[in-house]
Order: structure tokens, then sequence, then C-alpha cells
């Protein structure tokens, strides 16, 4: 419910990133605790915020989520938000 309100207000730009940001990049702060895992599942909820981002922001992201989050641990959900990053960025 909170992605969808937040974006019926039609966020600035930035504001999306730095909402995207923040749910990408905390669960790795939580590694080892029992929030970890419901953490990185809410990660699925980036999907309808990513194809508002710019290449760059995408590009950011990306980088960023590789390095926090090994491919092989990666579930589904992960999966889909890196191939939206990566289509995010224009590349193939």
């Amino acid at each position: 419910r909170w992605v969808e309100g937040f974006l019926a207000e039609a966020p600035a730009r930035e504001d999306v990133y730095e909402a995207v940001r923040f749910m990408l990049e905390t669960p790795a702060k939580h590694r080892g605790s029992p929030s970890f895992w419901f953490l990185y599942a809410a990660q699925g909820l980036t999907r309808k915020m990513i194809p508002l981002l710019t290449a760059d922001q995408c590009a950011r992201l990306r980088e960023d989520y590789d390095a926090r989050y090994p491919r092989q641990d990666r579930m589904p959900v992960q999966k889909e938000v890196c191939r939206l990053l990566k289509k995010g960025t224009g590349r193939r």
C-alpha cells in the first residue's frame, strides 16, 4: 500500500531514487538478523518504481546492488530487480 500511495503522489524522480536506494541497501545492514529475510523480500516492492528512474540512477543502483548481494545468493525477486535495473540503464 505504501508504494501505491507514494507513486499516486507523483513524487519527484530523486525521491523515487532515494526510496529505491533505501529499500535495496537496508537488508545488507541487517544480514544475520531475523529481519534480513523480510527486508530482502520487500525489495520486490521496488519493481514499480525502478522504471521511473534515469539510466544513471539505475546504473548506480545496479553497481551497488552487485557489490552488496552476490549473484549466487539472489532469490527470484532479486533477480527481477537486477533485470529491471539493467534494463533501466539501457544495456542488454
